[in-house]
Formats: structure tokens, sequence, C-alpha cells
């Protein structure tokens, strides 16, 4: 890994305020006989290379005002979305450690805690999905406008040195996967036991029973979903908050550079990383092989349910309720090889770091 060597040469080529054609190249030499990056890319430094190209402005920048006010409010309606997402989590995830620790407390017992924290985690998902929504308002109610553009005030400037940050909201839709994930769990179960309760009961009996199942389960699914995806935004939040701290001693802000400069270093990021992952491969190798194992757990449930069928009526109601710890189990341990492999990786990475 090349980082300590990648972040004084960014700080030297940021140091006159402009970024030349001839800086950029030597930022992402690739030879042996320019050893900063080396002949590998890994995610560190590309992060650090695309935050560069991030800030830079070519110097012969003709966009209209106008568009460049388009420009700057997407960016600063992300920026204040993205703060919003960043208070409101803090707030509610404090709220709900809070309120864990205290039913602990009480109860005696770790376990309550855990089972009060779980049962907050949707109201941190609400919580999220406030500050995101305040963000936004505020962003329209005090938007970028031409006049701050043409005067390059601070706000335009704010707005300018956003850089964008899609980890939080990736997070979070796969989070919201894994509620609904969960959700998928309850439905097909629903489905099975509603058809099976019908072909031994009226219709109207059936409308009501489904009504109350999937109402009840519906709601539960909500909350599964709010709550992975609060999980998945904070982890996120987290991380970026650290990854920030890492990279605080590189100089961040807008900054001009020659428009060469700029498309070299556009053409460069195209290529994406080429380091080996060892994180990523191996938590695909540890899903590949939960996935293996829930199929067994699913065939095995499909069997025992045909098996025990007393009529299809019973039979259908006995599989859709045997199904529902049966699929929440496969869904778990997929999570915990995926988690158990992506562990595995990360420690094959500090042991054996990528040779350049």
């Amino acid at each position: 890994m090349s980082v300590s060597a990648l972040k004084p040469m960014i700080r030297d080529i940021r140091a006159d305020g402009f970024i030349s054609l001839d800086e950029a190249k030597m930022l992402t030499n690739m030879s042996a006989g320019n050893n900063v990056i080396g002949t590998q890319l890994d995610n560190d430094e590309f992060e650090l290379v695309r935050n560069v190209a991030a800030d830079m402005r070519p110097t012969n920048d003709t966009t209209p005002v106008e568009k460049k006010v388009d420009v700057l409010n997407g960016k600063n309606t992300e920026r204040l979305v993205h703060k919003g997402m960043k208070y409101a989590g803090i707030t509610g995830a404090s709220l709900a450690g809070i309120v864990a620790l205290g039913t602990a407390l009480e109860a005696g017992a770790i376990g309550a805690g855990i089972g009060a924290l779980s049962g907050a985690l949707p109201i941190v998902g609400l919580a999220l999905g406030i500050g995101a929504l305040v963000g936004f308002i505020m962003s329209k109610v005090s938007p970028v406008t031409k006049e701050d553009v043409e005067n390059n005030t601070e706000k335009a400037q704010t707005a300018d040195n956003h850089r964008r940050n899609d980890a939080v909201s990736r997070a979070a839709g796969n989070g919201a996967k894994a509620g609904g994930a969960v959700a998928g769990v309850f439905g097909f179960a629903g489905t099975l036991g509603v058809a099976g309760y019908a072909l031994a009961n009226t219709a109207s009996a059936t409308a009501a029973g489904a009504a109350l199942y999937f109402g009840v389960t519906g709601v539960f699914s909500l909350a599964a979903t709010a709550g992975f995806a609060a999980m998945g935004a904070i982890g996120s939040l987290i991380y970026s908050a650290v990854k920030n701290n890492q990279n605080s001693d590189v100089p961040a802000g807008a900054i001009d550079a020659s428009p060469e400069a700029k498309a070299h270093l556009d053409a460069f990021l195209k290529q994406g990383t080429t380091a080996k992952d060892e994180v990523k491969d191996a938590a695909k190798t540890g899903a590949i092989v939960g996935g293996a194992l829930s199929g067994v757990g699913v065939l095995a449930w499909a069997g025992l349910s045909i098996a025990n069928a007393a009529g299809w009526s019973m039979g259908l109601m006995v599989a859709g309720t045997a199904f529902i710890p049966t699929g929440l189990a496969c869904l778990a341990l997929v999570g915990l090889c995926t988690g158990l492999g992506a562990l595995g990786g990360y420690i094959k990475s500090q042991v054996s770091p990528q040779v350049d």
C-alpha cells in the first residue's frame, strides 16, 4: 500500500493552488520507476485520487452561470441531506443506546438491553428519514442563487467544496434489502398458510385471516426494513467519519487545474481499482457457502413438510408456519457466513498486503 507516499505528493501538488497536467501525470504514474501508487491501485489510493479529481476546477470553464447554479444546488441538497442524516443518526443512536442501557440495568440482563436496542432501531431509521427530509427542505428554503455564484459567496463555496458520498445511501439501501428479505420470508410463509386455510374455510373467513396475518407481519416487515436500513446507514456514517479522520492530513476544497489535468485524472479513474479486494472476494465466497447451506435447510423444510402433511390444507398451513424460523435462520446463516468471510479477507489483507 502506498497511501503514505501518495499523501505528501497530493499536498505538494496542491500547495500552489493549481494542478498542471505534469503534476496529474506524476500523481498517477504507476511505473516501477515512480513507485508512488505502484503497479496496483487499491481502494484507499483510489479514494485519494478521486477526491483530488472531484476538487479540480478547469481554468477554461465556460459553463453558463445558470448551469452552475443548478449544479451547486444539487451539491447543496446532497450536503444538507447528508448533514441532516448525520445529526439525526447520532441523536437517534444515542437515545437508542441510552434506552438499551437503562433497560439492561433495570432488568439485570444484557439480553433485555439487546432486545430494547433492536426494538429502537426502526425509530433510528425514522429519525434518519426525518433528518434527510429536514436537510432537503432547508436546501429548498435557502438555495444557491445566481448572485451567490457570481459573487462566489461562502454559500456557493461551501456547496462547491462538497464531495459526493454515496456510501451512506448505498449502505442504507443494502440494509433495506436485508429487511426486504425478512419481509419476503413472512410473505411467502403467509401465502402458504393462507392458501391452506382457504382450502378448509369460507372465503370470508380466509379474507379476515389473511388481512390479520399480513397486517401484523406487514408492520413487522416495515419495522425490520427500517431497522436494517438504520444499521447500514449508521455503520456507514461511522466508517465515513473514520476515513475522514484518517485523511484529515490531506488538503481539501476546490482547486484550479488545467483542463488537460482534469481530463487525465478522470480517464485514470475510469479504470477503477486494479488491486485484488480480499475483503470483497472473501465475503462473496462466504455468501455462496451460506447460500448453499441455506439451500439444504430449505430442502429439509420442504421434505419434512411433505412427510408430515395430513391433507393439503393442514400441510400448507404447517409448511407456512415452519418456513418462518427456517427462512429467518437461513438469512442469518448467509449473513454470518458473509461476515466471517469478510473478516477472514480483512485479516488476510493485513497479514499479506498487496505487493506492487
